[in-house]
């Protein structure tokens, strides 16, 4: 249903049968509070580099340091838990990460009225796509860990190669094994703790797999709903279901 919708376009006429029929190549959809376009995809899309009067918004800090020189006159970067002032010069809103939980999104995007969406939402890598860690991920990082009680943080490729356990899901089980009081982290490198506490630990049950869980619930919704789908919900104010 495209009711109260306008649609951009490239109108052609084609020939199947030497019947000619009359085509239209849609590119992007425009609704009553604004033009969403959809720019996902492996790569950050050349369209938005160089974009004036826009908010760019970034899940991760050094992604966003990497892209600010990129950005148009007039345009401002910021992270989803940044307090962030608004303006009419700020027109158009560019969704450049999902962020890690898809209310932080929505509470933005419902602050003013926006000219246009851009929903880039890339991925450097997928959390979804990593799924959880099970108990027995646990159990081998935990291993690992007995044999060689001290790291580097920039040793996760080749760890998550020899655990064959995707890099996403180390990265995770070390802050839950932080948040436990397994391990300590200085300066980038891991060591177990000699004596861990003796009191039981829900690994499952520690923040860090929460905010994993919302972050997960967010990439699966920016990145692989429809964009009718995603602007259905954006526009629904208070709402925190699909």
């Amino acid at each position: 249903c495209i009711r109260d919708r306008s649609i951009a376009g490239q109108v052609s006429l084609n020939q199947w049968q030497n019947k000619p029929q009359i085509q239209v190549l849609v590119k992007d959809f425009g609704y009553p509070q604004g033009q969403w376009v959809d720019y996902r995809g492996s790569q950050i899309h050349s369209d938005l580099y160089g974009r004036a009067q826009s908010l760019y918004v970034f899940d991760q800090a050094n992604h966003l340091h990497q892209f600010k020189q990129a950005m148009g006159p007039g345009s401002e970067a910021v992270l989803y838990d940044q307090e962030i002032r608004l303006g009419p010069d700020l027109q158009d809103l560019i969704i450049m990460e999902p962020p890690g939980d898809r209310q932080q999104l929505k509470d933005l995007y419902l602050k003013q009225e926006w000219r246009r969406v851009y929903l880039g939402s890339y991925l450097a890598e997928s959390k979804y796509l990593a799924g959880l860690p099970s108990r027995q991920d646990f159990k081998a990082f935990y291993q690992f860990l007995t044999g060689q009680p001290t790291f580097n943080l920039n040793q996760i490729p080749a760890l998550s190669h020899h655990l064959q356990i995707n890099a996403s899901k180390i990265k995770l089980m070390i802050v839950v094994f932080f948040e436990a009081e397994f391990v300590k982290i200085e300066d980038g490198v891991v060591t177990k703790v000699t004596s861990p506490t003796n009191r039981k630990v829900d690994l499952f049950a520690m923040p860090a797999m929460a905010k994993y869980r919302l972050a997960m619930e967010a990439e699966a919704f920016f990145n692989y709903q429809t964009i009718d789908e995603i602007v259905t919900w954006m526009n629904e104010e208070n709402s925190h279901e699909v």
